[in-house]
């Protein structure tokens, strides 16, 4: 078992090490050796405070494999707020060097294209711009949006009714139109009633008629209806919210609603879905909303299914072909692997195996935690050395007969099965983990049955649906 344990170890860390090589030679080939900034290629227009982005310059890069590529490169001088022509340096790769000429063009004013999410709000609330596109317009250029980052606002929500909220960049301005409604009162609870005081002669009350009505009990407080926080890192909050500002959202936990006010800062929120079904987008826009809604990572109370295969077994026990059933947090991996494959496996000749693992999963943003258990059998021909050929057509290594030259050895696994599954907005999914368990095992030079220590690690590349 010691000499088991040794060659896995040493399997483990000459994966290990290869992995790490072709990381760091993948990153070493990248490395820009030349840039040819005769080829050098930039925009002759650009709109005036917005600037130049890294995809409008391009040049041709000589890297250290050897490749000849158009790359971005990125301008670090030039002025962008004056109107006129401008000479942009570029760089690229740590080089400074290449120039090109271009012109600045004057911005002529903005317009909302789309307005915010949100136009409601209580008297005194703050304005936020979740949700609306903005617009400029450039002399001779198509209009381009502004980002959210660069408009400034002014408003006034102090008085109930209509109201107009103005957006500033770079001193022109557009509004649009809000609504102003009273901030509701909360019912205050019927205090309790006070314990009547001594005193010598206490004035004595008038009776009510026998035919009036006790008073009606105070009904109980309720826990209001919820809503849904939804943070960047994927986390949902299950809160009531009670107050927004472009810097901070404050709400009071659902199952702790007379607690006290939580604070969290507004750049950590995503949006926000209230108990009526509607949804306030704090940072993003609809289209980054619904690309979180199609990501298997964050759904997960719709079934998914997904194939995906285990390169990385050829250089242990052989590869697997996966498929994959999720919903909530509950997964089934189903596979089928070919030990004979394997560096590992010391096969001759066919060798199959499948199996089964059943995992409890913690969602995030990006994919889920997995842990639980798998069972796997595999079996595939040894050579057994020393066999001679019976007369009866079986072989014998003296001891014991055997019914082929290469007789079929079985394998039974029992292991703790945990990693994490990374799922892309595309689908594209990658699993990164291993097992941790038990082999029961034919060991035919011993004539009898071992039970070995496994470690191995387990991951896969597929698509998830």
């Amino acid at each position: 078992m010691k000499l088991a344990l040794k060659k896995i170890e040493a399997m483990s860390h000459i994966a290990v090490i290869m992995i790490v090589g072709s990381i760091i030679a993948a990153c070493a080939s990248m490395e820009v050796v030349d840039v040819e900034w005769d080829t050098l290629n930039g925009p002759d227009k650009i709109r005036q405070y917005l600037g130049i982005s890294n995809s409008e310059v391009k040049v041709y890069a000589v890297y250290k494999n050897g490749d000849r590529r158009l790359t971005n490169a990125v301008a670090v001088r030039y002025d962008r707020n004056t109107i006129g022509a401008q000479t942009v340096t570029v760089s690229l790769g740590g080089r400074e060097g290449g120039v090109f000429q271009t012109e600045v063009m004057e911005l002529t004013g903005i317009r909302v294209e789309r307005q915010p999410t949100k136009t409601s709000y209580y008297a005194g609330d703050t304005v936020t711009l979740a949700g609306i596109r903005v617009m400029g317009t450039w002399k001779d250029m198509p209009d381009a949006e502004i980002p959210l980052s660069q408009l400034n606002t002014d408003f006034d929500l102090s008085a109930v009714g209509n109201a107009e909220v103005t957006i500033n960049y770079n001193g022109k301005t557009a509004m649009f139109p809000v609504t102003v409604t009273e901030r509701p009162v909360a019912p205050q609870p019927e205090p309790a009633p006070a314990v009547a005081a001594l005193t010598p002669e206490p004035t004595p009350a008038t009776p009510a008629p026998a035919d009036t009505p006790a008073p009606a009990a105070a009904p109980a407080q309720t826990a209001p209806a919820q809503d849904i926080i939804v943070l960047k890192d994927g986390n949902m909050i299950e809160a009531k919210v009670m107050e927004i500002s472009p810097t901070e959202i404050r709400y009071k936990r659902i199952d702790h609603f007379d607690g006290p006010m939580i604070v969290i800062p507004a750049v950590n929120v995503l949006s926000i879905r209230y108990e009526n079904g509607t949804t306030e987008i704090i940072n993003g826009t609809p289209e980054s909303i619904e690309i979180i809604k199609r990501q298997p990572g964050m759904e997960p109370d719709r079934l998914h299914f997904s194939v995906s295969a285990d390169p990385s077994g050829f250089l242990l026990y052989g590869p697997s072909l996966v498929t994959e059933f999720s919903y909530n947090h509950f997964n089934t991996q189903i596979y089928i692997n070919f030990p004979s494959l394997g560096l590992v496996v010391k096969s001759d000749g066919f060798g199959i195996g499948f199996g089964a693992s059943f995992n409890y999963l913690w969602h995030t943003r990006i994919g889920a935690f997995y842990l639980g258990g798998l069972f796997d059998y595999n079996g595939y021909n040894v050579k057994v050395p020393g066999l001679k050929k019976l007369p009866n057509g079986k072989y014998t290594d003296g001891v014991y007969d055997y019914k082929s030259e290469k007789p079929w050895r079985n394998n039974i696994i029992f292991a703790l099965n945990t990693g994490f599954k990374f799922v892309l907005s595309s689908g594209i999914c990658f699993n990164t983990g291993g097992n941790i368990g038990l082999v029961i095992a034919d060991d035919f030079s011993a004539h009898k049955t071992r039970v070995d220590f496994l470690i191995r690690p387990n991951i896969t590349m597929g698509y998830s649906f």
